[in-house]
């Protein structure tokens, strides 16, 4: 449960999913993105190897967070 975290949804997600829609042109990726900024999350973990590329909160893939998960044991 130290690992993650639930964000609501309100509004004020889908104002600022709808803002990042001008830079990445997919709203579901968007909304994941608001989510994340609004948990001020310390990192976004996907497999989607083009939402990798175009996140604008810090993100990995899931091996890339294993390994760094690996060096707090």
């Amino acid at each position: 449960m130290e690992q993650a975290v639930t964000v609501p949804v309100d509004l004020s997600n889908l104002w600022e999913a709808r803002c990042f829609y001008e830079l990445h042109r997919d709203f579901e990726d968007d909304f994941v993105l608001a989510a994340a900024r609004r948990a001020n999350a310390d990192f976004l973990v996907t497999s989607d190897k083009k939402f990798l590329t175009k996140a604008i909160v810090p993100t990995l893939s899931l091996a890339d967070m294993l390994t760094l998960l690996k060096t707090f044991e």
